[in-house]
């Protein structure tokens, strides 16, 4: 038997919603899986896998949680929540201000499902404005892509950049520490902008074999690395700083009243919204 309280099936759902690209009420199944006094929490789907990890038993056990059993006990406190494999089913039990509840389900056919990676032993550590960073970057990037991966990311080793675009628009954003000299495209995914994720916590990153990983917190999110896709040759559209010939500087708080300004004002052009 396993045992976690509300607040964390709260927010395992929260962030694995998130980091999957969910909607409505259903799922993946879930790997909870305690052993050495830690509980590890593994969701994936065919180019994600969000992991979590906190206190747990010394117990080994491991039990594959339908993602349904989550919604029914995530509240926002630290009552208990008890989840064991009876046979071919999972049962996950807790109390509520009615008495105690149970829901009850199939255990999914996991065979198929492919090994979790490992972690990289080596993680480059970066500020937490790097979680902010990659945000920005997924919510440039386009949804689908028709030619180009402009539904991808590019974060560029040898420099130290993230570059995305939708083809309409480019942000490129440089002044990390990248573990990798080559460049690594990595799909849009916008769990990096999750209120459940803490806000100051530095982000340490690393690359094993196909996939890049982030850890932030107790969360490490692991992205595919897309290998047969072309991302944009963007370097002649952004002007070298040398060939400015004129340069605006604001202060920090003139800045932030611009960007709180902004986006009430009137503008003809709704795609680009140039500033003069």
């Amino acid at each position: 038997m396993i045992t976690i309280t509300r607040r964390t099936a709260r927010l395992v759902r929260a962030v694995v919603r998130r980091a999957l690209g969910l909607s409505g009420g259903s799922g993946p199944s879930i790997l909870f899986q305690a052993r050495d006094n830690l509980l590890r929490v593994c969701a994936a789907s065919d180019n994600v896998i969000a992991e979590y990890r906190c206190a747990g038993t010394s117990e080994v056990e491991q039990i594959w949680v339908p993602y349904e059993c989550l919604s029914a006990c995530e509240v926002r406190n630290d009552d208990p929540v008890q989840i064991e494999l009876n046979g071919a089913h999972v049962t996950v039990q807790w109390r509520d201000s009615s008495g105690p509840q149970m829901v009850q389900h199939e255990v999914s056919d996991i065979e198929d499902i492919e090994p979790f990676p490992e972690c990289p032993n080596e993680l480059e550590q970066n500020p937490p404005t790097l979680r902010q960073a990659l945000h920005h970057a997924m919510l440039t990037s386009e949804r689908e892509a028709i030619r180009y991966a402009v539904d991808h990311i590019q974060l560029r080793g040898q420099n130290g950049e993230i570059v995305a675009t939708d083809g309409r628009q480019l942000l490129a954003q440089s002044g990390f520490k990248l573990p990798w000299e080559e460049d690594v495209l990595l799909p849009r995914n916008l769990v990096f902008g999750c209120s459940e994720l803490p806000a100051d916590a530095p982000v340490l990153l690393g690359k094993a074999n196909e996939w890049v990983a982030f850890r932030i917190g107790d969360w490490t999110f692991y992205l595919k690395i897309a290998k047969d896709k072309q991302f944009p040759h963007v370097d002649p559209l952004i002007p070298r700083p040398q060939d400015a010939v004129a340069r605006f500087q604001l202060a920090d708080d003139d800045a932030r009243f611009l960007a709180k300004s902004l986006p009430r004002l009137p503008v003809d052009d709704e795609i680009n919204e140039p500033v003069t």
